[in-house]
């Protein structure tokens, strides 16, 4: 998090002259600092990933409920598709 946070400091600076000078370097400048932040960000995502994966997790347990009820359970509807009939290109006479 130092890393990341000296690389903010450094990108205010740059971004601070960037828009007093308004020049070509500065803009490069500001460009590779936001990079460098990206990068910084990119590694230390990937390592809090890889210590995510190292937590050991207790296996879930499935609970059985019994279903008590008195209703019918109905039949699935038996669904049918109806064809329906195109519409035919005319040509108009003129």
């Amino acid at each position: 998090m130092t890393e990341m946070n000296q690389i903010m400091q450094r990108l205010s600076t740059e971004q601070n002259k960037y828009n007093e000078k308004k020049t070509k370097i500065q803009a490069t400048r500001v460009r590779a600092s936001l990079l460098e932040l990206k990068k910084a960000c990119d590694n230390a995502r990937k390592s809090t990933l890889e210590e995510a994966k190292l937590i050991q997790v207790k296996p879930r347990t499935k609970k059985l409920v019994p279903v008590e009820t008195d209703e019918e359970i109905p039949p699935p509807l038996a669904l049918k598709r109806e064809k329906t009939a195109r519409m035919r290109k005319t040509k108009e006479i003129e």
